[in-house]
């Protein structure tokens, strides 16, 4: 029964896996996210400290019962300066990366691709100011699908007029 197994995976997952390895836009995918990983684990970390020791239900409320709201002012602070950029960072990283997998400026290109991802955001009008402004909301993960259609489109598309 072993020895079916391992032959089953020898002969077809592995194939599979190794091509999955090859394939250059999910390595750009895979070194984007590496490059801004230690962002993500920051913010990660002050969400987890707002939520579970200083926020509204969390330990210091439990234990003196009052939250530490300066504390949890800086960690909010902390993580809209993470989590909320996330696809402005990735949309450089894996168009970077994309690019220096075909031997090209990878700045450059993560920079057009950047300038391409502004462009094609929504724009919205604020009321009360009587102005146009850009949406904040797809500069975290919910535009992460636009992010790698950009970046990916924008080296491909660049590279193909050069």
């Amino acid at each position: 029964m072993k020895n079916f197994f391992t032959n089953f995976l020898n002969k077809t997952l592995l194939p599979f896996s190794q091509k999955m390895v090859e394939n250059r836009y999910l390595k750009s995918i895979r070194d984007g996210f590496a490059l801004i990983l230690p962002l993500i684990i920051a913010g990660s970390f002050f969400t987890l400290i707002n939520n579970l020791i200083v926020g509204d239900t969390g330990l210091t409320m439990k234990l003196f019962n009052t939250p530490l709201a300066s504390v949890q002012a800086v960690g909010n602070s902390v993580v809209s300066a993470t989590m909320n950029i996330i696809s402005l960072l990735l949309v450089f990283t894996i168009s970077s990366s994309l690019a220096k997998q075909y031997k090209l400026d990878g700045t450059i290109y993560g920079t057009t691709a950047l300038v391409n991802f502004f462009i094609l955001m929504p724009v919205g009008v604020n009321e009360e100011l009587g102005a146009e402004i850009v949406e904040t909301s797809y500069l975290g993960s919910q535009a992460m699908f636009m992010t790698f259609l950009v970046a990916f489109g924008t080296v491909e598309l660049l590279r193909f007029l050069s």
